[in-house]
């Protein structure tokens, strides 16, 4: 009788201990953002004269959102982005500068990681530079 009772003080406690355990938590929810815009067409600029865009964002979650790593296509482009966490409410940005020195179209991309999230958000440029008269 004795073995019964630990028995099923074992099980009782292992189902009220399952009970309140749901999985592992998740202390880094994925970001949830909203962008201005995520693409910028320049239009037709002159040789050699870098144009800049800045994308901006909001957030909108309930967590501070942190911006892991910026990435540019190639070294035509740099970037900028903000440092330091977003808090709920407020606004992010990255910057692009495209240094203007190839003539023709071009399309660059910027590619953003960011904390708690599997995917990434690419932002893209594109224009024509035109050869100075």
């Amino acid at each position: 009788m004795k073995s019964k009772l630990i028995i099923i003080s074992f099980l009782l406690f292992g189902f009220i201990a399952s009970s309140y355990y749901s999985g592992p938590i998740n202390n880094n929810p994925k970001p949830n953002i909203e962008w201005d815009k995520t693409s910028h067409d320049f239009g037709k600029i002159p040789q050699n004269i870098p144009v800049t865009i800045t994308f901006e964002f909001k957030n909108v979650g309930i967590t501070p959102v942190i911006i892991n790593s910026v990435k540019a296509q190639c070294g035509c482009t740099a970037t900028d982005y903000t440092n330091e966490p977003i808090k709920p409410g407020k606004k992010g940005s990255i910057s692009g500068k495209f240094d203007a020195r190839k003539i023709g179209y071009f399309g660059k991309t910027i590619t953003v990681k960011f904390e708690g999230s599997d995917e990434d958000v690419v932002l893209t440029l594109k224009g024509t530079v035109e050869a100075k008269k």
